[in-house]
């Protein structure tokens, strides 16, 4: 192991767990390397009882508001301590979208396109629980939102700061995410598929990867398959994609393997349904060849 010099800065480590995703993010960042594999172990056993010792419960993980409905313009978001001990909080709005694979991403409010958090405003900002006390955030949208014609977006934060057990310790910071769409009334679902490619590599199975575009102004869930069909049209193979959650604008991709298919030409049709008036298709030919025995193919 390394000298216990060489690895001091690991007691000063904050870590921040950020609920329902449960992403943990290490700081600093420029950690030297030979500290990594203490802090993994730490990263792991903190992750893992973070949420007893957070204390606090959410009653929802996402919510929507409707800016052309007065009595929708309001929503509350129930903060509860479950736990012995008094607990401080504080509140705010940030910012937050999904990678290409689908993850989230989280960041200053105002800093992603689509953000609501100039619209939004969020009270209390502080929260001081007692045990099983329980109080509500606010938040409320302005008269102006009415004039929406695009969804937008955020995140209500609610972070509590877990100091050392111990002189020497590490301290830690839990946050809670709710995920906030403002969704203006007759907005219509639009999408396409727009990339399909065969993914080859090396020492691996072959994979389809499908790319889906949100073209509309609100977010939805989609759902798609793949189909292998043959020739003559009739279907070998039909896999199921993982969902696509997407944002207005914003594209996903997904991958799977390729099943076990008998040699021969291929065409490989992906088929995405995101509620709308038609589904997005986009077709590829795939080829699979003969194996080959003593350096020729099998007949």
């Amino acid at each position: 192991p390394p000298p216990r010099r060489a690895c001091r800065s690991a007691a000063r480590v904050r870590l921040q767990v950020i609920r329902p995703a449960q992403r943990v993010h290490l700081f600093p960042d420029t950690l030297m390397p030979r500290c990594r594999p203490h802090l993994l172990l730490l990263l792991a056993a903190m992750a893992a009882a973070s949420p007893t010792r957070a204390q606090l419960a959410v009653d929802r993980s996402e919510l929507s508001l409707h800016p052309q409905v007065a009595a929708e313009r309001v929503a509350l978001v129930t903060v509860t301590n479950t736990g012995p001990r008094a607990v401080q909080a504080v509140v705010r709005l940030e910012d937050w979208d999904r990678s290409e694979t689908g993850a989230n991403r989280w960041f200053r409010a105002g800093s992603v396109d689509g953000s609501c958090s100039a619209l939004l405003t969020a009270f209390p900002l502080t929260l001081a629980l007692d045990p099983g006390a329980s109080q509500s955030v606010r938040l409320v949208l302005p008269d102006s939102a009415a004039a929406l014609t695009r969804e937008c977006w955020s995140a209500l934060m609610i972070e509590t700061v877990q100091p050392p057990a111990q002189r020497g310790g590490m301290g830690y910071v839990i946050r809670s995410a709710v995920k906030i769409y403002v969704e203006p009334s007759g907005l219509a679902a639009s999408g396409e598929i727009n990339d399909m490619r065969m993914i080859q590599a090396p020492g691996a199975p072959d994979s389809v990867e499908v790319w889906f575009r949100n073209d509309g102004a609100r977010h939805y869930v989609a759902k798609g398959r793949v189909e292998f069909r043959r020739n003559d049209n009739s279907v070998a193979a039909t896999l199921d994609l993982l969902e696509y959650y997407v944002l207005p604008g914003a594209r996903q991709r997904v991958r799977v393997a390729v099943p076990a298919l008998a040699a021969g030409a291929y065409a490989v049709l992906a088929m995405v349904d995101f509620g709308g008036s038609d589904i997005a298709a986009m077709q590829i030919e795939h080829l699979v060849a003969a194996p080959v025995s003593n350096g020729r193919p099998r007949q």
